[in-house]
């Protein structure tokens, strides 16, 4: 499984907004 940086902040955005 390979994950790339802009999976890594595409992951953290949806988190964020996940949150809110």
């Amino acid at each position: 499984m390979t994950t790339t940086s802009e999976d890594v902040w595409r992951l953290l955005a949806e988190l964020a907004t996940a949150q809110k």
